[in-house]
């Protein structure tokens, strides 16, 4: 499950910083962005609650949090407006996600090495 939840947020991080770098001048096209949304959020939820199973508070959290802004995404009209998309692009920097993502998914990469060198197998 760590190499699972590892690649998830991986595809999570890279997915928002192609968000919050595209260039917010006039209308942004946000469709590409929502399709990886689209595939990250039924799997993120999956994620949540197997996390959840395994008594993670701290990746539930982090997860949960994500939930909603995937679902802005998803949900959002493809073409924003400048204001849409700086406001998308605040609430993700507001809560930090990108930075939370990041070393979220160090640490479970970190602890999937460990758990390798020990001899235990992941999934």
């Amino acid at each position: 499950m760590l190499a699972a939840l590892s690649d998830h947020l991986d595809r999570t991080e890279r997915g928002l910083v192609e968000l919050v770098n595209a260039d917010g001048g006039g209308t942004v096209d946000i469709s590409a962005e929502q399709a990886w949304a689209r595939d990250l959020l039924d799997a993120n939820r999956l994620y949540r609650q197997s996390a959840r199973g395994a008594a993670s508070p701290a990746l539930v959290n982090l997860l949960g949090e994500l939930e909603p802004i995937l679902l802005e995404i998803v949900h959002s009209p493809s073409q924003l407006s400048a204001g849409e998309f700086h406001s998308l692009r605040s609430r993700i920097d507001d809560r930090s996600l990108v930075f939370k993502v990041r070393v979220t998914g160090a640490d479970l990469r970190a602890r999937r090495q460990a758990l390798i060198h020990s001899g235990e197998k992941t999934s």
